[in-house]
């Protein structure tokens, strides 16, 4: 239970109140590579060259199997980010180009959630959107304080998902912790928790 500048909520009566919705991996392609490597997942004969080339960069954690930066590639500033970056090609065609941001954005079309927790693997540190308003601000600080993180703003946001919830009226925050092995699961359940009691 806890009682504090937040009010006072109860986090073993939170699944009552609301839907916790996960989607534990949007990019397979780069869960497959990292676990596996590239050649086991995806033969040699089904990847083109230029896939092979850039089979190092797939596995920094955003990028498919086509090479395209899943977390540019949301319909969220998009064409203003492409402008600004003309020479890079990572982005996709067009916004949602690709199956794994379409399918994501499809589904959360249908059903908005009133808040989203973006969770990524990082350097401990808790995201809130530019457009927060001073409410969320204080709440982010505390989440980040709660959870051992630092805490700042959003910067260059174009085609991320940050702020494709953003812009639809979500309340969002991004979480990058570290080391997402299994030793740190409690920490991130709590964490996770505290975020959801906070909506």
């Amino acid at each position: 239970r806890y009682g504090g500048i937040l009010g006072d909520f109860d986090l073993k009566n939170l699944r009552s109140k609301c839907r916790i919705r996960m989607i534990p991996v949007i990019n397979p392609d780069c869960c497959k590579i990292n676990q596996n490597g590239i050649y086991r997942n995806f033969p040699y004969k089904k990847i083109s060259l230029e896939q092979e080339r850039n089979h190092e960069t797939i596995s920094d954690g955003t990028k498919n199997i086509r090479g395209v930066d899943l977390n540019r590639n949301f319909n969220a500033k998009w064409l203003q980010m492409k402008s600004e970056n003309p020479n890079r090609d990572d982005f996709g065609a067009f916004p949602e180009s690709e199956v794994e941001t379409a399918s994501l954005t499809g589904r959360m079309r249908k059903d908005l959630p009133s808040s989203a927790i973006i969770l990524r693997t990082g350097n401990d540190t808790l995201i809130y959107p530019e457009e927060a308003t001073a409410k969320e601000l204080r709440e982010a600080t505390f989440l980040g304080q709660y959870g051992r993180l630092s805490v700042r703003k959003a910067t260059d946001t174009g085609g991320t998902a940050l702020q494709w919830f953003t812009d639809r009226g979500v309340k969002t925050v991004e979480i990058r912790i570290s080391d997402l092995s299994p030793e740190q699961y409690t920490r991130i359940r709590n964490l996770l928790m505290m975020c959801a009691a906070l909506t």
